[in-house]
């Protein structure tokens, strides 16, 4: 039986595929089977089980895989432009969102069979005009020629996964050293008088008609972005009757005014430590060498009577993984290291599916951790309609990993944003061992992939069960 799905053909019978233009797409039987499955069930959702039950049937096999043959079919359509046809239903599967329609008998043979031998010849002319065309470069140029990954940046792209040696480039996870701020006369207040200092803690009166804040002026360079600002205080009973909550905030200061705070209620005398992420959209919090931020605590508005006392205050920085080397393409692609307080890893795709990534090497047990990234698509790339999906996948023969953290052409925005992938914690796949290694980074998919994407960090947050992440010493 043959149909139209959209603008591409579809035999189901002999598994094959074919463009617009009666272009074979894909013969690929696996792949056609699940598109198919999909064909058939459109508009209905189909499962991951209905997936595992179809390629697999008298395995056991991780929904992982699932995740990887969705991943392949949407690059393998979006070669024909057509990479939206299949949409995540978070939490319950897929589903095609193209018009399916039955096509007369035998139109797809006959159309192809005329196209292909004016499609070989083409191929054809077009590999003698390559190579005549190399030959002549290579004739002519006295120079080693354009630069590529590896003469640019010193680290290698590859031309597919299999290629690379990953024990010889691996990287381990940092962390930076946390920054303890001085409770000295750096500090201020909203109201006239200033704090109150005795010996290594400060405190304030909060009068009771307005919220006074207290505050330290944190200059540059850092970046701040994902870590968390962390306070331990105490409150006097004035305060805790007056039954009033309590903020931490960040505000980045020049240019565009960004506020990062935390409320928090129900609070007793203490010390109590509080913490709250510093966080906001784009690329926020990322402080040069001549900008600062205010960080700072204050009482809730309207009668927050009492006395505060700030006895430390200290920031400390997630889980990470170097921005400044390890990184590499696949396929290879010219790689630039940023400088600057933002820094970060750059690359300017110009095939419909790259990968931008780094490996991590074992022990780890990332089970529930989640993954952040923050990263820049430069508007070039936006409106070139093309997606990105960040990714973890553990090396080893059947690459399972987390495929499902997808963002739409829609979804990023213009400026820098960062994005959280969550990895289970239901499979034993990202409990890494030593000797085993962890894949992670962003993908690029589109049909015509333009501009650049940057990223600026790559932070792990550890899961209650591993709060370490299985490393053995804080790094």
């Amino acid at each position: 039986m043959q149909v139209s799905v959209g603008p591409l053909l579809l035999d189901k019978d002999k598994k094959l595929l074919f463009n617009a233009d009666r272009v074979l797409v894909s013969d690929n039987p696996r792949l056609l089977n699940v598109f198919i499955l999909l064909v058939d069930n459109e508009p209905e959702i189909v499962s991951r089980k209905q997936i595992i039950d179809l390629l697999w049937p008298d395995e056991s096999i991780s929904d992982w895989a699932v995740s990887r043959v969705i991943a392949d079919l949407r690059s393998t359509l979006a070669d024909a432009g057509c990479g939206e046809l299949i949409k995540t239903v978070h939490g319950k599967g897929f589903r095609l969102v193209a018009p399916v329609e039955a096509l007369p008998a035998e139109q797809i043979d006959k159309t192809a069979q005329r196209q292909s031998p004016i499609l070989a010849v083409s191929l054809t002319i077009l590999v003698v005009l390559g190579i005549g065309f190399f030959a002549l470069q290579y004739k002519v140029s006295d120079g080693p020629g354009l630069p590529d990954a590896q003469n640019e940046t010193g680290i290698h792209g590859y031309e597919n996964q299999e290629s690379i040696d990953y024990p010889s480039i691996a990287v381990a996870l940092t962390r930076k050293e946390a920054t303890h701020l001085p409770l000295d006369d750096g500090w201020w207040t909203s109201a006239q008088g200033g704090p109150d200092y005795s010996e290594n803690e400060l405190s304030y009166q909060s009068p009771g008609t307005i919220g006074i804040t207290l505050a330290h002026n944190y200059h540059g360079p850092d970046f701040l972005h994902g870590a968390n600002l962390n306070m331990r205080v105490s409150l006097d009973n004035t305060y805790i009757e007056s039954n009033k909550g309590l903020y931490l905030f960040t505000h980045q200061m020049g240019g565009e005014w960004l506020q990062s705070r935390c409320y928090f209620e129900d609070l007793s005398a203490g010390p109590n430590d509080y913490s709250c992420r510093i966080d906001a959209p784009g690329l926020a919090f990322v402080l040069g060498d001549d900008e600062y931020a205010v960080l700072g605590i204050n009482g809730e508005n309207d009668y927050s009577r009492g006395r505060i006392t700030v006895h430390s205050a200290w920031i400390d920085y997630p889980l990470s993984v170097p921005m400044d080397q390890g990184w590499y393409t696949i396929p290879p692609r010219p790689l630039h290291y940023n400088s600057g307080a933002s820094g970060g890893v750059s690359f300017e795709p110009n095939n419909r599916s790259q990968n931008l990534a780094l490996t991590l090497a074992g022990p780890l047990k990332l089970q529930n951790a989640t993954l952040s990234f923050t990263f820049v698509a430069d508007q070039a790339y936006i409106d070139s309609g093309a997606e990105i999906q960040p990714y973890a996948q553990r090396v080893m023969e059947n690459w399972d990993g987390e495929w499902q953290c997808w963002l739409s052409n829609e979804d990023i925005l213009p400026g820098g944003m960062t994005t959280h992938c969550q990895l289970s914690e239901a499979h034993p796949i990202f409990n890494i061992l030593e000797g085993e290694y962890l894949e992670i980074g962003l993908r690029t998919y589109g049909q015509k992939v333009n501009g650049k994407i940057s990223i600026h960090s790559v932070s792990i947050s550890c899961s209650e069960a591993f709060p370490r992440c299985g490393l053995q010493t804080p790094p």
